[in-house]
């Protein structure tokens, strides 16, 4: 309900207010409508409130925290948040107060003001903006820039400001407490109070002078300049940005000014004291003053209470272009009135006559200002004039000086000048990050907008390179102010250019260029003669610590020398300039590697076919056998074409396996898991399958063991002896018969508990040419397409073997020529065990002989086959039939809860295998809503997952489902019965599966 205001200034000051009482009730001010935009409703809960005033982004934390103010866990509430208005984004301001709290601190009565701060956002924004773009220009003139953060009380410098400060600063934040302890004791308190005054007043800006000491231990003066970037609520100023400006030159020259005219004050008060003391030495005090007067290096004028003029020193004389004083004082009038000009050329306002001035200081005491003169030579000066009312004979006169400042205006036209190139390499900075700009229109455009700041003639531009240890150089850009623009001069000597105005530093770079005509060596005569230029200016460009190139500048009609700035300035424009090159290169470059890529996918279309090809070969000969099987009786026949499928399943399982681990490669989940294992049983079965290969091909296999592994070794041994089965398959494949193949291993110590494991397979096949050895690791590709007709294969097994030697910590290498045989070594360290235990004398570990293979009787015992295709379901209860267990079968997961749920009034399944991915409900729902059934037996039943998803996250996924253990498909039997064993022959309830106190039954 809308109800009178429940204050009544907030009409007048644009606020709204929002009144809310428990249980659930709102009031609004008359004026809600109008400040917020909508028309409020009868609310029921306190969100649907919230979400009709806030808009969706903000919703959330604003009522999250006023929530914690009204519960009584936070001891105010103030917030702003958004909300849009026909189309137009507006914020807010909220300020909550508690009108009532019960005997718990839960705010029951609530009222809270609401006021429309966009304007203040929007200015805010604005001034982020402006104060972005001047740190960027001023980052660009070389002025070191600052960030405040005053809520942590720290400055962070930029490298700009580092180097002025002589400080390793840059990025780092600088506590307040240190800040002070650099400013000199004279300026440290005025200084810093200047900036803490700055945080709480209203000033946008702050800008004084002060002296810091610099890393090196001395003090130089700055001016720091600062604004207000962010301010909270109260106004408070809490983020600011500023600059330090190199000011040591001009402070000293304006303290030698404040210096003398402290001196020409000490003058004028010996003059006073000279006057007080008049009564009692009159000829004294005329000689003294007299002297004082006429030695003082500054004009200065004596007037009387009349505002008469009465003296002057020698240097106002001077000035006004008189000898004889006596006809000064007739004509002073005359002389004052030529002394000042009708208006001032700097302001263009027009000249406060003298007798104004001294009124001013007949009323004050004293007057100061700055106006410019003209002198006898008719040159117009600057100048600061003081006027002091001084006791003169019996009553009071006037002493005016005047102090020349036109040295200081001309530093200040500089700073013009500088402000000016500054603008120019804005505009470089512009146009460099234009992308559809070309690379060329870049070049000489910012050649030509730094060349007319500049006021020069001719320019250049060059970019070096080496050849052959040379550096030579490239002009890319070039500019006349005559329009007559020089063709460009291209695979130029690096000295030939400098043509003798300097020579290159030891390391290649030069320095600043900057002469005039008369500067020119001697020997260079003819070379002045047939230029014709005065000046001349070479900016070296320096981008990421390379000499990259340079500017040279050429003045044909004036002979000057360049300022430091415009040298500075100038050095900035080339910058960004060669930086835009190498960006507009970089971007060239990423479109030539675009044009590889679509290469390398090319690679990856013949990989896909050879792949075709190596997976229907199997497949043809497992199809192939089967239908010969079927159509004879011949047993050994029949046995046969077993063996053959046999072979050619395990082929094609090869086959999957590789690109399983490929694919595992590309997309970042191939990892080594490092355990401890008995190192020469794991070359012992290598050799074993190996062994059938090199048997077929009646090779002659070498296993040469420099080492002894009397301790086991800690490493990946699945991964090392799928590297080494790997490279010994290939050495057999490309070794012809009666070839010899030769597996080599020794170990060097690095540490009692490491060493380095070396490791090479020598064959004497066909060997691999130079070329071939480029492509030979890589992914989808082989040495030679040829090989895949003769010789079989993926291309994968060598990019997986160089993955996993890499993520072990070493690298394989390759050492071959075509038609002598090939090498393949490598190295990655290693750590020791466990000792194996082996006797010296017999090798043996000491252990019993393993039994062998016992006929599992699993009678009375009760399994769950989960499975949804029948062919699956048929090939298990073969395999287990003659284990005598007894199995029922589900055909999808839903069913199996219900059998499981079933059989708890009855006789209970001893063990569930489960496969995952199945109709209706997949094995991870199963296994997640059987254990969440809460029984003991529901929670603790075996659940044996059978997938042909084999990738780690899918071991995770079955465990987290409350499966106890997963096998991959094709399942392997003798896994297989070992798995079950561990759950059929033992009453051992694993630990995860007990019940806790928790649990029900």
């Amino acid at each position: 309900m809308i109800d009178e205001p429940m204050f009544p200034q907030t009409d007048a000051f644009g606020m709204a207010v929002w009144e809310m009482t428990q249980p659930l009730s709102f009031r609004f001010s008359k004026n809600w409508s109008e400040v917020t935009g909508y028309e409020p409703g009868h609310y029921e809960k306190f969100g649907d409130f919230r979400r009709s005033l806030v808009d969706e982004s903000d919703n959330k934390r604003t009522a999250d925290n006023l929530l914690r103010f009204i519960s009584g866990r936070a001891a105010k509430y103030n917030d702003i948040f958004m909300r849009v208005i026909d189309g137009e984004r507006h914020w807010f301001a909220e300020r909550a107060a508690a009108v009532h709290a019960d005997e718990n601190g839960l705010v029951d009565h609530v009222a809270c003001v609401v006021y429309d701060i966009s304007e203040r956002v929007r200015r805010e924004e604005s001034l982020k903006d402006e104060n972005a773009n001047r740190r960027r220009i001023a980052r660009l003139a070389g002025t070191g820039t600052w960030d405040c953060d005053v809520r942590n009380e720290a400055i962070v410098f930029d490298s700009d400001a580092a180097a002025l400060l002589e400080r390793d600063i840059a990025g780092k934040p600088v506590p307040f407490s240190e800040l002070q302890t650099w400013a000199h004791p004279a300026d440290s308190k005025d200084g810093w109070s200047k900036f803490t005054d700055f945080i709480t007043s209203n000033e946008t800006r702050f800008s004084y002078k002060v002296r810091l000491l610099t890393g090196t231990g001395k003090y130089i003066w700055v001016t720091n300049l600062g604004a207000a970037s962010v301010r909270d609520e109260s106004g408070r100023c809490v983020e600011i940005i500023g600059g330090l400006i190199d000011a040591d030159a001009s402070v000293k020259t304006q303290q030698q000014l404040r210096d003398a005219l402290s001196e020409l004050e000490g003058y004028s008060n010996r003059l006073r004291g000279e006057v007080e003391r008049t009564t009692r030495d009159a000829e004294l005090q005329r000689v003294t003053s007299i002297a004082t007067f006429d030695s003082s290096p500054y004009m200065s004028i004596l007037f009387d209470e009349r505002m008469r003029f009465v003296n002057c020193n020698p240097a106002a004389m001077k000035f006004l272009g008189y000898t004889d004083k006596a006809k000064l004082r007739a004509e002073f009038a005359a002389a004052a009135a030529n002394a000042i000009p009708d208006a001032q050329l700097e302001t263009g306002q027009k000249s406060v006559a003298l007798s104004e001035r001294l009124a001013a200081a007949a009323r004050d005491g004293t007057n100061s200002f700055e106006s410019e003169l003209i002198g006898s030579d008719g040159e117009r000066r600057s100048t600061t004039i003081y006027i002091t009312r001084i006791p003169y004979e019996t009553g009071f006169g006037y002493v005016l000086y005047v102090v020349d400042i036109t040295s200081l205006r001309e530093a200040e036209h500089d700073l013009r000048e500088r402000d000016k190139l500054l603008s120019a390499v804005n505009a470089i900075a512009e146009n460099a990050l234009a992308a559809s700009t070309p690379t060329y229109e870049k070049a000489d455009s910012s050649l030509k907008t730094l060349a007319e700041s500049l006021n020069v003639d001719r320019a250049y531009a060059w970019r070096n390179r080496k050849v052959g240890g040379e550096v030579y150089t490239d002009q890319f850009a070039s500019w006349s102010r005559r329009g007559n623009v020089p063709s460009l001069t291209i695979n130029q000597r690096f000295d030939a250019v400098l043509r003798g105005f300097c020579k290159p530093n030891a390391d290649g770079s030069i320095d600043v260029v900057n002469l005039t005509i008369s500067d020119i060596p001697g020997d260079a005569i003819d070379l002045k003669a047939t230029m014709g230029m005065k000046s001349l200016l070479i900016t070296p460009i320096t981008l990421d610590g390379e000499f990259w190139g340079l500017l040279t500048f050429e003045d044909f009609t004036n002979e000057r020398r360049f300022s430091l700035e415009e040298e500075r300035i100038i050095a900035s424009g080339g910058l960004l300039l060669a930086s835009a090159i190498v960006n507009d290169e970089m971007v060239e470059a990423t479109i030539a590697s675009r044009e590889e890529a679509l290469e390398s996918n090319k690679a990856k279309s013949e990989f896909l076919a050879r792949m075709s090809h190596e997976i229907r070969t199997p497949m043809n000969a497992i199809i192939g056998m089967s239908t010969i099987a079927r159509r004879t009786d011949d047993a050994d026949r029949i046995q046969s074409c077993l063996d053959k499928i046999d072979d050619s399943s395990r082929q094609l399982l090869s086959i999957i396996n590789d690109v399983l681990d490929m694919s595992k490669i590309e997309s970042g989940k191939f990892e080594i898991t490092k355990g401890e294992f008995d190192f020469e049983k794991m070359l012992e079965h290598v050799v074993n399958v190996i062994q059938v290969k090199v048997d077929e091909k009646k090779q002659n296999f070498r296993l040469e063991l420099e080492s002894q592994f009397a301790r086991k070794v800690v490493s990946d041994e699945l991964r090392l002896s799928q590297v080494l089965i790997n490279l010994l398959n290939n050495a057999c494949k490309f070794t012809p018969e009666e070839g010899d193949v030769t597996l080599r291993v020794s170990a060097e110590t690095l540490s009692p508990q490491t060493s380095r494991l070396h490791i090479a397979v020598t064959d004497s096949g066909i060997g691999i040419s130079a070329e071939q050895q480029t492509r030979l690791f890589r992914s989808f590709e082989q040495a030679d397409g040829s090989i895949t007709r003769q010789f079989g294969g993926t291309g994968l097994g060598l990019a997986i073997c160089k993955k996993i030697v890499n993520l072990m910590g070493g690298d394989i290498r390759v050492e071959s020529e075509l038609n002598a045989g090939s090498e393949f070594s490598f190295d990655f360290e290693i750590g020791w065990g466990k000792p194996t235990g082996k006797s010296a004398a017999d090798g043996s570990d000491g252990s019993a002989p393993p039994p062998g293979v016992q006929t599992r009787d699993w009678s009375g015992k009760r399994m769950l086959l989960v499975e949804d295709i029948d062919i699956n379901r048929e090939i298990m209860l073969a395999l287990l039939e003659d284990t005598g267990i007894n199995i029922t079968c589900a055909e999808n997961g839903l069913v199996a809860c219900e059998r499981i749920s079933e059989s708890e009034t009855g006789d209970k399944f001893d063990i569930v295998l489960m496969d995952l991915q199945m109709p209706v409900l997949d094995g991870i729902g199963a296994a997640k809503r059987i254990r969440a059934a809460g029984t003991l037996y529901t929670r603790t039943v075996p659940i044996i997952a059978m997938t042909a998803n084999a990738f780690k996250e899918d071991v995770q996924r079955c465990a987290e489902a409350g499966m106890n253990e997963h096998l991959s498909k094709p399942v392997e039997i003798d896994s297989l019965l070992a798995v079950m064993s561990c759950y059929l022959e033992t009453d051992i309830i694993l630990e995860a599966n007990k019940p806790t106190e928790d649990n029900n039954g």
